[in-house]
């Protein structure tokens, strides 16, 4: 029934590959609508339904991937936007592990609620792990913001083989004074500005920790909600810019912004 199952989705996958090749930035309502998988299991980390983590497994994988879906920060963008990014990943040779967390409005997050999650959840997640394949650490544009953060504890440093910022917000004072529409939600999730909260958007900042020693930064040149120049906002990072992506590129399994990620992957196996 799994290897059906794994039939039915990559045919439903080529039938869409011909339009995402001839127009490479893909926005956010393909990358929703491209097929994908449901979880193999959840496991629960809290009390609230937000806190779980949804889980692709693989039993023939190289890599765990503990992934951070984005969404500025906002309830109303679930994890269900990156179930085929994580469907893909599992057809690839991974186990993927996304968390899904409280977030500003009706689920109750904001900071620092929603990094609290992340960090419980990443934590409980650690204490049940019983593999030894590489952990690499994944974020997409906030995710990515989290996942940096999580990255820079002292207490996962060493568990951590690698952090991956997709589209990664890195410096969340910069990006607050912004005025699209990712960046105009930020002083809602802070709770105020940074001149009203001017430690609780220290403690929120990956620009001013140090990074993990594996940090690999992948950004967009055409990205209108993460512009190109928050790859090169962590001194200990590694930025790599591609040329014509977009913010939603990277979650779409049939772009090259998606293949440079696997080609990434495939360094850890």
């Amino acid at each position: 029934m799994h290897k059906l199952r794994n039939t039915i989705f990559w045919a439903a996958m080529a039938l869409g590959s011909t339009a995402v090749n001839a127009q490479q930035n893909v926005s956010f309502a393909e990358v929703l609508a491209h097929p994908s998988q449901e979880p193999d299991s959840t496991l629960s980390y809290g009390q609230s339904a937000q806190q779980r983590i949804d889980v692709w497994l693989n039993e023939n994988a190289y890599t765990d991937v503990f992934f951070i879906h984005g969404g500025c920060w906002l309830s109303q963008y679930d994890v269900q936007h990156a179930r085929a990014f994580a469907s893909a990943l599992q057809q690839q040779g991974h186990q993927v592990f996304a968390i899904e967390y409280r977030r500003t409005g009706a689920t109750g997050g904001g900071w620092p609620q929603t990094y609290d999650d992340i960090r419980q959840g990443f934590a409980q997640w650690l204490e049940q792990r019983d593999s030894n394949r590489p952990l690499i650490v994944a974020g997409h544009s906030a995710g990515g913001h989290l996942a940096l953060l999580l990255g820079a504890e002292s207490d996962y440093r060493n568990q951590i083989d690698a952090v991956i910022g997709l589209a990664a917000i890195t410096d969340i004072r910069e990006y607050a004074t912004g005025d699209n529409s990712c960046e105009r939600v930020t002083v809602d999730f802070m709770g105020g500005t940074a001149e009203q909260l001017p430690d609780a958007y220290a403690a929120a900042n990956p620009s001013t920790k140090q990074a993990h020693p594996n940090t690999l930064l992948l950004q967009g040149d055409n990205d209108a909600i993460v512009h190109y120049r928050y790859a090169h906002k962590l001194k200990d990072a590694q930025p790599n810019v591609l040329p014509d992506a977009g913010h939603f590129d990277w979650l779409h399994p049939q772009t090259p912004a998606f293949k440079q990620l696997l080609d990434i992957l495939q360094e850890h196996h």
